[in-house]
């Protein structure tokens, strides 16, 4: 089994986990539970797949494979981040708004 992605919310992996079964590729999700303690990266949840099914994971998730076989973080994350701040600088707005 190889971790295809990890992430700081349950919410995300079930997300990429679907994907990856509507794509018809077996996806675990591990961790999940953990992410509430303080431990580090490893005990936030992470999406894991069989290694013949590794790289086309990548694809389906859009994320890139490092030289240790690695995925690096999703574009999807990303675009979480941005809409998060997104909504921060609206609220600041209105709050501040006099």
């Amino acid at each position: 089994m190889k971790r295809v992605m990890h992430t700081s919310n349950a919410a995300e992996a079930h997300v990429a986990a679907a994907a990856l079964e509507n794509a018809g590729i077996e996806a675990m999700i591990q961790g999940e539970h953990m992410a509430s303690l303080p431990i580090g990266p490893n005990s936030h949840p992470s999406v894991w797949v069989r290694d013949e099914d590794y790289a086309a994971a990548c694809d389906v998730l859009g994320v890139r494979l490092t030289q240790e076989t690695r995925a690096e973080r999703s574009p999807m994350t990303n675009l979480l981040w941005i809409a998060l701040a997104l909504m921060l600088g609206i609220i600041l707005v209105r709050i501040l708004r006099p």
